[in-house]
Parts: structure tokens; C-alpha cells; sequence
């Protein structure tokens, strides 16, 4: 049994070349298909019709057009039914076909079948001679139009056009009335070229240019490098004579436009608009900015072309368009599952080791490690802590952390100063430890809702994280908590992880919105400049957790493809999965131990040393000193005090004994004026101290010797005595 079902197919095609229209009409074909399961209610479409509305025309073949566009003359049912039985509607100016078309008037008895039916050449009289701006053929009957004379073609039957003529002929003339010889292709163009006028008689109004079948072309299509008339006439052979000259006084190219010379130019230049015979370069990359990739790919402009830069160390491929790095060598990945953190040695083998099975973990969730000793730091979920652990021997796993420490979801390493930077999502906080004393400080507890990923940059003071709270974000701040600003906000949705590749200077992160429509991996500069979405959709980004950077190769973790991926860090291309079937892959780092971890320790050393805390930090001396918990430093910015006054303990908690003595009354006097060099060399202090604690007695010391104290700060000096080790320190 055959089922009739009615299929829409669709036909396209230019209904009306005056209109300029393109229309676009449904053919209704009947077809039989065979019954299948998927057509469960049977014959349901076998009497489906394209039905037309009430202010169309139904064609014969099924079409529908518009009402107005029957019996115009025009053919717009492709079957000519909207032409049928319509009284003869041809304005004066054309001539109606048996078949009911109209065509211009000149184009009846002209020699040329214009009407499909052939009536416009019906019943013609044999012409004595050809019109003027015609040629006739030696058989004395066919007329040809007179650019066809000498253009190397024969076209009367004889050949007779193409006798007598020479190479040398360019140009063909048409006799006025009085003898002057005008070009024949002058004829009919709507200005009168003889004296009298009479190169203009005889034509059919044209706005334009007439082709020698009455066919009317705009006068910007004469010369202009395309064939418009049916038989190439407004293309002649004359149409390049005026740029043959001296190129036409163009620099570059020159096309002759009717009568006009057009000054064009090449690729890579255009037109100098004070001077439009004149070539100029032309910036592609300031009038492209897609010329090349985008950052941190630069366009640079040359003369008549472009190049696409890559960063220092890489090289450009033209074919993918992205750079790569000539001494490439896929580096091993680490990255961490609930249960254990694993060793990915080459992402194109798919070769893994457990890194923890030594050990029982549970919960992993952030890791990062000490590219320079070897160490490992990760977070656990439960239970709550920040541990440290050496894979490569036996000690056990050291806890660094485990009070007051709630679902850290980023660490970050920094390998110069020696401290790990970690985000707690349930508390809010952002905070730094110290691997060699384990001190910690909060550096940011407000504006915060969810903080996640973080990345730290100590050759330049800053660290970055995210946070998918109400306000969703990426910030930037010291890394010693002194300033922060928000460097991200357009376009986040969820963000998680972020990593830096420091020889690009470019941040990337992931962000996992709920819709998977919306995830992506995005890139820009760590000023958060020149955003760049590398990633986006379904198909290849669903629920990003985790990303890690190295030169040209980003690796990503994804919880619901449960896979680990990478791709190129330009431009997002050459995609693939590293890893599947990962059960719940979180946090990922490159294991790279011939990266070149630089960077100099800024940390002042001896009696100038920091005595709790020393950070990296984007200020002037490129370093901060700092005091863990809420204690603040002295005025010597170097020493912690707690309770404001006593000296802190170096357990950072308890208060110790060495306490430091603000001296009051007289400011020091100078006893010996200045030495040779201007310098105060004595002083005497006569004064009296303050005690801080009941335990303390202040005693007096003179003429104590001071080396290096310009003699104008003797007003400013400010000095303080300790009194277990009996030191006397001033400042000014």
C-alpha cells in the first residue's frame, strides 16, 4: 500500500529582472512513499494544498502571487497564466506579443527574437538598408550592430563584417549629417554628439545607454569591465584606449567607466582621497581588526600587506592561522579526582599513575605544587585541611591547615617567596600561608560570595581568582592584600578556575554557566584587556572546573564530559580529548620541571628582615612584610606587634618579651655637631621611656654611636630600646 503525500519543495528564481526582486515560489508535487512507522496517522497529509489568501492570484501550476502582479506584463507565474486573457495593457512605448508579453518597441522587426512565441518578427518588411548606427551584412538583408564590424568575431553569414579590416582599426564612427565622424558608440547615449543632433534620432528613450538591442544599460555599465548588452557592445574593443595612455594618470590600476577614467588600485593600497590618482597603504589592521586572530596575536601593518606577530618564542602557521611553538614537547599533566591526584605523562599516550595511592585521601579538591622542590599542595573537602606531601619520598603528608579552614577550592603556589594563596568558598575568604612557618593571614573577607580559582604572578606582585557569587567576577590584587580591583565582570557567568601563562602575560579561565549553551574558555591580558572567547558550546565545553596553561596548549578539566581536553591557547583550534571516563576530574596543573620558575626574592635579610611574613607586592621595594591574624607591623614596617605594643611572638600567636620602649621628653641632642662628612657621629639621649608592660624598666643611654645619619634628620629621629637584648634602634 502506497501512501500520497503532498511534498513542498522549493523553487527559487528571478521572477522579474526589472523588479530587481528575487522571488521565491513553493511548488506543491504529489509523490507516493511507502508507509512507514513514522507516519502513525496515515494518510493525514494526502489532501494538502498551498491554499492562497484572499489578495493573491492562484497560478495554474499551484503558485500564489500577489493580485496586482496579474495581466502586468509580466511572467511571475513561471507558467504564464497570469498573463492569460488580459486585454492588451502595453504602455506606448512597447509592443505586445501574440502571447500576451510585452517588449520595448524597438525591439519588434529588429532582426532578433525578443518574444518567446517569435511574433515580434512576424510580418517585417524586408529593409532596403540598415539604420545607421547598424551594420549590413553582404547579403544585404541582415544588419548587425555596427561595434560588431572588425572585433575579430565573425557574425553575418559571409563574414563580411570582418573583410577589410586591420589590426590597427580601434575605433568605429558614425557620420553625422554635415560629414563629422563621431564614435559609434556615441550613438543613442542620450547626448548629442553631431551638430544637429541627429545621433540622438531614432532611439527609444533610454536614461542610460542603449545596447544595439534596444536593451537599456546604465551609462556606468559602458566600459566597466562587464558584459551587459547581450552582445558584449558596451564592452568594445576602444573601452582601454583611454588608459593606454600614461596609464590613464592612475598610479595603480585604471579601468575606463564610460567616459571616466577610474583611478583603482592594488590589494594592500587604496585610493588617497586628496589625491584619487594616488595609492596609498592601506592599514589592515587598524580598518580589520580581525585581520589576524587577536590577542595576543598583533597585526602589523606594511606597506601594501600585513603580518601576524606572535609572541616572543612562537611562530605564526598561515595555514591554521595560530601560533605554536617550534620546540614543542607535550609536558605531563597532573590533575585531581575526589579520590586521588593523577600523573598524566603525555596527553596524546593516555598513560596515568596515581600519585596518592601510598595514601588514604578523601575529598581532593584544589592542588598546585613547588616546581622548584618537588612538593605537593591540595586541599581536602573532608576532611577540612591544607595538606603538603612529597610523592617522590616517604615522609608522611604534613597538614598544614586544619582549623578554620572550610571548602578551599584554589591554591596557588608562589615559588619565589614561598607561600601558598588559597580561596575558601563557604567563608568568603581569600588567604595566604606560609609553607616554611605556617602562618596565615586573611587578605580579602568582603565583597565576596563563592571565591574559586586562583593564580598568583609574584614576578609582579598580583594574584587572581574568581567568584561565581551574585555579582560574578574575576579580581585582581596585591599579594599582599593592600589593593584589589575587579578586572572581569562583562560576559561572566560562573567562573571556576584560572591559570597564567607568564611568557604571554595572558590570564585564562573557565566559566561553567548554567546553560551549557552559555560555558566557554575565555583568555585576555592580566590587566583583563583584550578578552578573547577561545571555547564556546556544547558540543565541546559543558561544565568546566579546572584549567592549566603551557605556551601554546591549554589543558582543561570537565566535570560533566568527565574527560580532560586541550586545544590550542591562541585560538581555541586543534581540539581533542586527552583523557575520558575521569569520574569527577577537578583541578589541573602542567607538570613542567623545565620551566624556568625565575624570579628573585626581594625579602630584605639580617637585622632588616621581616620577622613573621614577607610577600611579593606591586609597590616600589617589590616586597610587603606581614603579620599573620589581625596583628599589624610597627612603625618600622617590620616587625609584628600584638595587643598594638608588644612584640609578637614567633609563634605568631603569644606576645614576647622583647618589648619594644617608646622614648618620651627631649628629642636626642647632638653632642658633637657634625664630622667631616655632615654626618652626626654621636648623640646623647636624655630622656625618659614609656613601659608597655610592668616587667619592663626603661634605663637611660648616652653618647650612643650611630653611623650614617644625615645631620638635618637630628629633629626626626625616632628611636627605641629594647631591653633583653639592649638594642638601641633610630630611625629618621
Amino acid at each position: 500500500m502506497l501512501h500520497r503525500v503532498s511534498v513542498t519543495l522549493l523553487n527559487c528564481f528571478v521572477v522579474l529582472v526589472f523588479r530587481g526582486v528575487l522571488c521565491c515560489t513553493f511548488t506543491w508535487h504529489s509523490v507516493d512513499v511507502p508507509p512507514t512507522h513514522e507516519q502513525p496517522y496515515g494518510n493525514l497529509y494526502a489532501d494538502a494544498k498551498q491554499v492562497c489568501q484572499d489578495n493573491e492570484f492562484e497560478c495554474d501550476n499551484g503558485n500564489c502571487i500577489d493580485g496586482s502582479w496579474v495581466c502586468d506584463s509580466f511572467n511571475d507565474c513561471s507558467d504564464r497564466s497570469d498573463e492569460v486573457e488580459c486585454p492588451n495593457t502595453c504602455t506606448q512605448d512597447y509592443f505586445r506579443c501574440d502571447n500576451g508579453e510585452c517588449i520595448k518597441l524597438g525591439w519588434q522587426c529588429d532582426n532578433d527574437t525578443d518574444c518567446t512565441d517569435g511574433s515580434d518578427e512576424v510580418g517585417c518588411e524586408e529593409p532596403s538598408d540598415c539604420p545607421a548606427h547598424m551594420f549590413t551584412c553582404a547579403d544585404g538583408f541582415s544588419c548587425i550592430p555596427l561595434s560588431w564590424q572588425c572585433d575579430g568575431a565573425q557574425d553575418c553569414t559571409a563574414g563580411s563584417d570582418e573583410a577589410n579590416c586591420y589590426v590597427e582599426v580601434y575605433r568605429q564612427t558614425y557620420t553625422c549629417l554635415n560629414g563629422t565622424e563621431v564614435d559609434a558608440v556615441l550613438r543613442c547615449d542620450s547626448n548629442s554628439d553631431c551638430p544637429d543632433g541627429e545621433d540622438e534620432e531614432g532611439c527609444i528613450d533610454c536614461p542610460g545607454r542603449l545596447c544595439d538591442d534596444a536593451r537599456c544599460i546604465r551609462s556606468s555599465s559602458y566600459c566597466d569591465g562587464v558584459t551587459d548588452c547581450t552582445h558584449g557592445e558596451d564592452e568594445p574593443a576602444t573601452c582601454n584606449l583611454a588608459c593606454m595612455e600614461d596609464n590613464g594618470g592612475c598610479q595603480q590600476r585604471c579601468v575606463q567607466s564610460g567616459d571616466a577614467v577610474i583611478c583603482s588600485c592594488f590589494e594592500g593600497y587604496q585610493v588617497d582621497v586628496n589625491n584619487i590618482t594616488v595609492c596609498k597603504d592601506r592599514d589592515e589592521c587598524t580598518e580589520n581588526l580581525n585581520s589576524c586572530p587577536g590577542a595576543p596575536i598583533h597585526c602589523h601593518n606594511e606597506v601594501g600587506s600585513y603580518t601576524c606577530v606572535c609572541p616572543s618564542g612562537f611562530q605564526f602557521d598561515t595555514n591554521k592561522l595560530t601560533c605554536y611553538s617550534s620546540n614543542w614537547i607535550s609536558p605531563p599533566v597532573i590533575f585531581s579526582t575526589p579520590d586521588d591526584i593523577t600523573y598524566l605523562a603525555r596527553v596524546e599516550f593516555n598513560i596515568t599513575m596515581s600519585l596518592t595511592s601510598a595514601h588514604e585521601f578523601h575529598d581532593i579538591m584544589a592542588i598546585d605544587f613547588d616546581p622548584t622542590g618537588g612538593a605537593f599542595f591540595f586541599s581536602e573537602i573532608n576532611p577540612q585541611r591544607i595538606v603538603m606531601y612529597l610523592p617522590t619520598t616517604e615522609e608522611e603528608p604534613v597538614v598544614m591547615a586544619d582549623q578554620e579552614v572550610e571548602a578551599v577550592e584554589g591554591v596557588a603556589f608562589d615559588w619565589i617567596y614561598g607561600n601558598l594563596y588559597f580561596t575558601e568558598s563557604r567563608r568568603n575568604k581569600v588567604e595566604v600561608l606560609s609553607t616554611k612557618t605556617y602562618h596565615r593571614r586573611v587578605l580579602f573577607d568582603t565583597d565576596l560570595n563563592q571565591p574559586g580559582g586562583i593564580a598568583v604572578d609574584p614576578l609582579h606582585g598580583y594574584l587572581y581568582f574568581t567568584d561565581r557569587g551574585d555579582v560574578p567576577k574575576i579580581e585582581r590584587g596585591a599579594m599582599d592584600g593592600s589593593t584589589r580591583a575587579i578586572i572581569i565582570h562583562d560576559g561572566i557567568h560562573r567562573p571556576n578556575g584560572l591559570c597564567i601563562e607568564y611568557t604571554l602575560g595572558r590570564l585564562y579561565w573557565v566559566d561553567a554557566a548554567l546553560s551549557y549553551e552559555d560555558s566557554y574558555i575565555g583568555s585576555s591580558y592580566l590587566d583583563g584587556s583584550g578578552i578573547q572567547i577561545l571555547i564556546q558550546g556544547p558540543s565541546r565545553v559543558k561544565q568546566p572546573f579546572a584549567i592549566t596553561v603551557l605556551q601554546d596548549r591549554i589543558y582543561w578539566t570537565d566535570l560533566e564530559m568527565e574527560s580532560v581536553l586541550t586545544a590550542n591557547s591562541f585560538t581555541g583550534d586543534d581540539y581533542f580529548i586527552a583523557l575520558r571516563r575521569v569520574s569527577s576530574p577537578r583541578d589541573i596543573r602542567v607538570w613542567n620541571k623545565k620551566a624556568k620558575y625565575n624570579g628573585d626574592n626581594l625579602c630584605p635579610l639580617g637585622e632588616s628582615a621581616c620577622s613573621h611574613m614577607c610577600f611579593a607586592a606591586p609597590n616600589s621595594n617589590g616586597f610587603s612584610c606581614g603579620c599573620p591574624g589581625n596583628n599589624t607591623l610597627a612603625e618600622d614596617m617590620r616587625t609584628c606587634l600584638c595587643n598594638r605594643t608588644a612584640i609578637l611572638g614567633k609563634d605568631g600567636v603569644s606576645c614576647g618579651n622583647d618589648t619594644p620602649v617608646q622614648p618620651t621628653g627631649a628629642v636626642p641632642q647632638v653632642v658633637n655637631e657634625t664630622n667631616d662628612d655632615g654626618f652626626i657621629s654621636k648623640f646623647d639621649l636624655r630622656m625618659t621611656c614609656n613601659l608597655f608592660a610592668e616587667e619592663i624598666k626603661c634605663q637611660t643611654l648616652e653618647s650612643r654611636e650611630i653611623s650614617a645619619i644625615p645631620a638635618d634628620a637630628s629633629e626626626s629621629l625616632n628611636c627605641r630600646l629594647f631591653k633583653e637584648s639592649g638594642e638601641l634602634i633610630c630611625s629618621y
